[in-house]
């Protein structure tokens, strides 16, 4: 079994992979075209992964990139089976303080659940 099954691009048909053994399914869920975590939870029982749009996150405000955090975990219900990571790959010059703040938003939700 596949740990994650990554589905890449815009528009994406993720029900023609649902049936594909795995443990989680990464979206660009803020493409236009890709299900939003609340879709994907209601799609498949597998851990969803995203909620930050990778190619916006090099430019963003820190607090802009933590609503977009707080986003997907309010769309998946909290933070159990959830990953909250950019939906793709992220420019390289991305801030670590960014990533580091999707992580510490996620970790004060769950702290607070």
């Amino acid at each position: 079994m596949a740990r994650v099954l990554h589905v890449h691009g815009m528009g994406v048909d993720v029900t023609r992979v649902l049936d594909h053994p795995c443990e989680a399914i990464p979206v660009s869920d803020r493409l236009p075209g890709d299900p939003s975590t609340r879709a994907l939870r209601a799609m498949t029982p597998r851990c969803p992964m995203g909620g930050v749009h990778a190619m916006a996150i090099a430019e963003r405000s820190i607090p802009a990139t933590r609503a977009e955090g707080r986003d997907a975990i309010a769309q998946n219900g909290g933070v159990r089976n959830l990953i909250v990571p950019p939906g793709c790959t992220i420019p390289t010059q991305t801030p670590t303080a960014a990533l580091r703040a999707v992580v510490e938003e996620a970790k004060a939700l769950a702290a607070a659940a």
